[in-house]
């Protein structure tokens, strides 16, 4: 097939399109941490580099063990299965989220990314049991519909993905994620034929992130323009 090579690279971008939204947080490490609180800013502002995500991990287990409310015990619990997740220790996140989900089950970002966690262990059916839950109760929650569109991607349900893709994108969305979301909206439009769509999407990508506008993302507008005019004609 004509564009086969450009359909495998681009579904290898997309199923990794979402890889790595978790961000650390804002500010730099407390230099004498002594309260939870204190830890768990220490762990988010060590969370980004590598070097320092080992002291980040003590971290967060140290705001553990001095939480004195079951708020500060899921924040640590959150904090740390986000840097699992990160570090793709996706079994280790798993357990942090349900950890935490025990203590705050309503709670829509720990059980969002207990279903993130779950699609990087190819555990489509429960990632789809933990987004739908989300969902069902937090429908204006966008984070969801985007990690649910990728297990649709994964699942090949183009129709289905491009659905979730867009209503994420009605809503709103951390810039880093929405460049994210409309580069694998613009796969999963391109798999389906959808050429002008996918052309659009890059191109709110590119908008968004200019660094995205890459000699490989051009030839792959490219490759879409050309499928579009072999469909329509001249």
């Amino acid at each position: 097939m004509r564009y086969a090579a450009m359909r495998k690279m681009l579904g290898l971008i997309a199923a990794l399109a979402l890889a790595g939204c978790i961000s650390g947080g804002p500010g730099q490490a407390p230099e004498n941490p002594q309260t939870a609180a204190d830890y768990i800013a220490r762990g988010k502002a060590l969370t980004d580099k590598k070097e320092t995500q080992g002291q980040a991990i003590v971290s967060f287990r140290r705001a553990q063990l001095l939480a004195a409310t079951d708020d500060e015990r899921v924040e640590a619990l959150k904090g740390l299965g986000d840097l699992y997740f990160r570090i793709r220790r996706d079994s280790d996140a798993i357990n942090c989220y349900g950890e935490a989900l025990r203590l705050r089950p309503e709670d829509p970002a720990v059980r969002t990314m207990l279903g993130a966690a779950l699609i990087n262990l190819e555990n489509y059916d429960a990632a789809l049991e933990a987004l739908n839950s989300v969902i069902e109760k937090n429908p204006s929650y966008p984070q969801a519909y985007a990690w649910r569109a990728l297990v649709y991607h994964r699942r090949k349900l183009w129709d289905k993905a491009i659905l979730d893709y867009q209503r994420a994108l009605l809503m709103e969305l951390p810039r880093t994620l929405r460049v994210k979301v409309c580069g694998s909206l613009a796969d999963a439009c391109f798999k389906m034929g959808q050429y002008q769509e996918a052309l659009e999407s890059w191109r709110e990508m590119i908008r968004l992130e200019p660094r995205m506008d890459t000699p490989e993302v051009r030839r792959y507008m490219k490759l879409a323009r050309a499928a579009q005019k072999e469909r329509t004609g001249p």
